[in-house]
C-alpha cells in the first residue's frame, strides 16, 4: 500500500474570510486509534501578524483544553510566531501521539489588527493508524484520484 493512502485528511479550520483581529474558528481532532498527528497552518496574504498559533489538548471533547507548551509559537526556546510579511507560507506540528499525549489536540491561531489581516487555514493528517483507511470517506477525501 502506498502510504499516503494510510492517513486521513482533516481540515480543521475552513478557508474563509481574513481575520483581523480575530481569532480563527478551529475544530479539535480526535485522535483515537491514530498514533501520529501533522497540522499545518497555512497563511495566505497577510499584512497582520500571528498573535497566537499553538497546540491544546484535552482529555474530554470540547472542554478542558491546555496548552502544549512544545507548540507554542514564540515561546521561550520555540520558532518565532508569523510576522506580517509571512504570506503564503505554512508552519507544522508534529506530534508523537504515543507519548503521552491527550485523546483530542485543538489548534489555535489569532491575527493581529491590520489593515485587511490575514488568511489562516489549518489542515490535520493522521497516520500509523490501527485500522488503515480503505476508501476516500476513511481518508477524509471526497473524492480522490488513484494512478
Amino acid at each position: 500500500m502506498i502510504a499516503a493512502q494510510e492517513q486521513k485528511i482533516v481540515v480543521l479550520s475552513q478557508p474563509g474570510a481574513a481575520l483581523d483581529n480575530a481569532a480563527a474558528t478551529v475544530s479539535a481532532i480526535d485522535t483515537l486509534e491514530w498514533d501520529y498527528l501533522t497540522i499545518y497552518a497555512i497563511l495566505g496574504a497577510t499584512d497582520a501578524a500571528l498573535t497566537v498559533l499553538k497546540l491544546t489538548e484535552s482529555d474530554a471533547s470540547g472542554s478542558g483544553y491546555v496548552d502544549i507548551p512544545e507548540t507554542v509559537y514564540g515561546a521561550s526556546g520555540n520558532p518565532a510566531l508569523p510576522n506580517a510579511l509571512a504570506d503564503n507560507s505554512v508552519y507544522g506540528f508534529f506530534l508523537n501521539l504515543a507519548n503521552n499525549r491527550c485523546r483530542y489536540i485543538k489548534p489555535a491561531a489569532a491575527v493581529a489588527d491590520g489593515s485587511v489581516g490575514g488568511y489562516v487555514t489549518i489542515v490535520a493528517i493522521l497516520s500509523r493508524g490501527k485500522t488503515v483507511p480503505s476508501d476516500d470517506a476513511s481518508r477524509g477525501l471526497a473524492q480522490g484520484i488513484y494512478l
